[in-house]
C-alpha cells in the first residue's frame, strides 16, 4: 500500500484491455475504470455443490431409489487441481458403502543419503 498498489474487494472484474480494467462491485453492481498494466487476483474456493445439496434435502427420495449415501468429493467440497478430484473419486469408489474412515494420514518414505 505504502508503494501505491490499489487493494480492491468485494470487486469483480468484468474486463481488462492492457491500460485498465472494468471493476463492478458485487454490492452496488456500479461499475467503474482502474489504470492497470496489471492484475493480481486472490480469490475464494467457493465449494460447487448445488447438486449435493439438492440430493441430500430429501432422503426419502434418496431411499426410494437404493440411494444408500451420497459423497462430496473434487469441487463439491472445494476447487482444486485435477489429480486431487480424480484420487477423491478414486478413494470414494474403493470406499463405496463402508464406514467413514476419517482422515487418512499418509507417510513418505525419505531416503537419507
Amino acid at each position: 500500500m505504502n508503494l501505491g498498489v490499489s487493494i480492491l474487494t468485494g470487486k469483480t472484474v468484468t474486463a481488462i484491455d492492457g491500460d485498465a480494467a472494468e471493476i463492478n462491485c458485487v454490492y452496488s453492481g456500479k461499475t467503474f475504470c482502474q489504470p492497470a498494466t496489471s492484475l493480481v487476483t486472490v480469490t475464494a474456493r467457493s465449494p460447487r455443490d448445488e447438486l449435493y445439496r439438492q440430493l441430500a434435502a430429501d432422503p426419502d427420495i434418496l431411499k426410494q431409489n437404493g440411494i444408500k449415501s451420497i459423497a462430496r468429493i473434487g469441487d463439491c467440497r472445494a476447487p482444486g487441481i485435477i489429480a486431487a478430484a480424480v484420487y477423491a473419486g478414486h478413494r470414494v469408489a474403493r470406499e463405496m458403502d463402508a464406514p467413514d474412515p476419517g482422515e487418512v494420514t499418509f507417510r513418505r518414505e525419505r531416503v537419507t543419503v
